[in-house]
């Protein structure tokens, strides 16, 4: 059961890199040849065809407000991909923690100091991840910026589950020293 799940979490982080490549892959393709999107335009959510980036595309174009994704501000689109990159970032460092903590499992060094640290790691991964989930920019079809804050609270009970799990890590510890010190 632990070795699938140490493959999940090296197929999920494969996975994240290759996200996180193939969007910097795109912004910089974006970046550097514009004409290329000049098509995509912007318009409101109930005519859209799909999202992309927080932004609603309609690729067969629209009168009136829709307009061209090349109109964005610089600072839209440098948000966009830094925001994704630092959002896929932390998931790939959650993993990564993730797959340490079964590596030691499987070894059965469950109660030691490292996966105790661990979880403190994790916790303080999901809660940054909570922080940069609350705040987005996005740049309407009529071209005004908009700040959004999203208080949804999911990363942050995965932060305050891995806080208490790194409790209940630290008191198996002191169990298994108490143990060990009988024995």
């Amino acid at each position: 059961m632990i070795r699938k799940a140490i493959i999940l979490s090296k197929v999920l982080m494969t996975l994240t890199l290759i996200a996180i490549i193939g969007a910097s892959a795109f912004w910089a393709y974006w970046t550097l040849s514009p004409e290329t999107f000049a098509n995509w335009t912007l318009c409101d959510k109930s005519e859209s065809n799909g999202t992309f980036f927080n932004m609603y595309i309609c690729f067969d174009g629209l009168e009136g407000e829709a307009r061209s994704i090349n109109e964005l501000s610089s600072f839209y689109k440098f948000w966009m991909f830094f925001h994704l990159i630092l959002t896929l970032s932390i998931y790939y460092l959650i993993i990564r923690e993730v797959k340490a903590v079964l590596n030691s499992m499987k070894s059965l060094n469950t109660f030691y100091e490292g996966n105790i640290r661990h979880f403190k790691v994790l916790a303080r991964l999901a809660f940054i991840g909570w922080m940069v989930s609350i705040f987005s920019f996005y740049e309407s079809a009529n071209g005004h910026p908009t700040l959004s804050l999203d208080f949804s609270i999911g990363m942050l009970i995965l932060a305050m589950a891995f806080s208490l799990l790194s409790q209940v890590f630290q008191e198996g510890k002191i169990l298994l020293d108490d143990k060990t010190m009988i024995v």
